[in-house]
């Protein structure tokens, strides 16, 4: 992928782009990687709203947007107190 001024340049745009919202959870799935003693939720687990709005213009042309989470989707609303 070609590199102008630190940035990657996109020869085309996807077809498809993938999304996780939040990294919070808290559950402990046997079959999930964050059930796992070495697993870290990140520093910042919630996707910003600035990172969304700054990926329209990319959004705009994929024909499919998944919007996944790695945690439980509830947990990105910051008042819940279930959640780390």
């Amino acid at each position: 992928m070609p590199q102008q001024n630190d940035k990657y340049v996109l020869k085309e745009y996807p077809e498809c782009i993938v999304l996780d919202t939040t990294y919070r959870c808290i559950l402990k799935c046997k079959m999930c990687h964050q059930s796992s003693a070495s697993y870290r939720i990140p520093e910042n687990p919630d996707v910003s709203f600035e990172l969304v709005e700054s990926l329209i213009p990319l959004l705009k042309h994929a024909k499919t947007v998944y919007l996944l989470e790695m945690g439980i989707p509830l947990c990105i609303h910051a008042s819940m107190t279930l959640c780390p």
